[in-house]
């Protein structure tokens, strides 16, 4: 199995960009195959308890197949958060940073911004109800109206003869 920087019990999960950034994309492939990454200690996952409700590749199917689901909303520009911290999650962050970019044809800052983006979207306890083009389409549409909220105060105010 993969190195990695943070480890979390299965029900420590609860979808944040941290843990998605650091944990779940990361380890994608092995929660896939039904495989829980092991802790640093070598624990394994339900070692502190004494009955097992489920079995042990079962949690590991269930946060891939909701990472999964996540990860369909965005569509097939998914792909770049999984290229970034899945394919290339072993170089060095900016040997990484341009590969992915090379291969998405994007300048590193416009891909970091579209992949903070992406994390920002599928994150949090519940799974978005929109999808992420939806998502995006909106907050373009609420930023052009606090935007023009802006200027309409700005004018006011420079009619008023006030700043």
């Amino acid at each position: 199995m993969s190195e990695y920087t943070e480890w979390y019990r299965p029900g420590e999960i609860r979808f944040t960009r941290k843990q998605i950034r650091d944990f779940i994309l990361p380890n994608l492939f092995e929660l896939r195959e039904g495989l829980y990454p092991e802790s640093h200690g070598g624990s394994c996952v339900g070692a502190d308890r004494m009955h097992k409700d489920k079995a042990d590749f079962e949690e590991a199917c269930l946060i891939a197949g909701e990472i999964d689901a996540r990860l369909d909303l965005i569509g097939p520009g998914a792909q770049l958060l999984i290229d970034y911290y899945t394919v290339y999650r072993e170089l060095d962050d900016g040997i990484k940073r341009s590969l992915v970019a090379r291969k998405w044809r994007l300048d590193g800052v416009k891909m970091m911004r579209r992949i903070n983006r992406m994390l920002y979207f599928i994150s949090g306890r519940q799974r978005p109800r929109i999808t992420y083009s939806e998502w995006c389409r909106n907050r373009k549409a609420e930023s052009a109206l606090k935007r023009s909220q802006r200027n309409h105060r700005y004018y006011e105010r420079r009619k008023a003869g006030v700043g």
